[in-house]
């Protein structure tokens, strides 16, 4: 039975309820939350107490995030714009016309018969219009993944986070001190997002660990029952 990346997405509220990648694309916020996931994917190869073999129907067997980007300059006459490439099969799009940099205000629709998207108003002259197609992926094992797979793929996703945002921004607020505030020196700051990824990892160790005993265990009662 296939489950969606959104089940795995939607547990992550780190993720989630951020308010910078709340800023991008749907295209976007997908195709990284994908290169998270892949990371906390690669979680359940790395402990040798499980079973791999086991495992692969549920975990490793997925149809991936994949998008298609189509880009156009409007000619203030044209509201009909062909697709250069089949789209994906039920797949969703994103559509954005940009005018002066400034995204418009535009409703849409995907035509099948002609492989095409209608916009409307018609985009005006030298708009760019940049049009997304894309599948956010999915589980496609024959065994769904268990409550227990949800959690370790949706926390092992925080690790990568963290990590990019430690390169790439601060993610500690700046401290209140007398009405003023003071911002952490970077060797401070890069010394306590440390701690926190750090701390996640041995998180999301353990819950592999507790995973593991809890999958071998079952099957260790499972077995005894055999020779009773």
């Amino acid at each position: 039975m296939p489950i969606s990346f959104c089940e795995i997405y939607n547990q992550n509220l780190a993720i989630k309820d951020d308010p910078v990648l709340g800023k991008l694309s749907p295209p976007d916020f997908y195709q990284l939350s994908w290169r998270y996931l892949l990371y906390a994917i690669s979680y359940f190869y790395k402990d040798d107490t499980v079973d791999t073999n086991e495992t692969l129907p549920r975990v490793g067997q997925y149809t991936p995030y994949s998008c298609n980007n189509f880009s156009y300059t409007g000619d203030g006459m044209d509201d009909t714009f062909v697709l250069t490439s089949p789209a994906i099969i039920n797949g969703l799009f994103y559509v954005e016309v940009l005018v002066d940099g400034i995204k418009d205000d535009i409703t849409y629709q995907y035509v099948e018969a002609t492989n095409s998207i209608v916009i409307s108003p018609t985009p005006p002259l030298y708009a760019d219009i940049n049009i997304s197609n894309y599948q956010i992926g999915e589980f496609t094992g024959a065994i769904p993944l268990n409550q227990m797979e949800i959690t370790i793929l949706s926390e092992g996703m925080n690790i990568p986070y963290l990590e990019q945002a430690q390169a790439t921004r601060d993610i500690l607020e700046m401290a209140v001190y007398s009405g003023t505030f003071k911002e952490h020196s970077r060797a401070e700051h890069l010394q306590r997002v440390s701690a926190v990824v750090d701390s996640q990892r041995k998180y999301v160790d353990l819950l592999i660990m507790e995973y593991s005993y809890k999958y071998n265990m079952e099957n260790y009662m499972g077995l005894k029952g055999n020779f009773s």
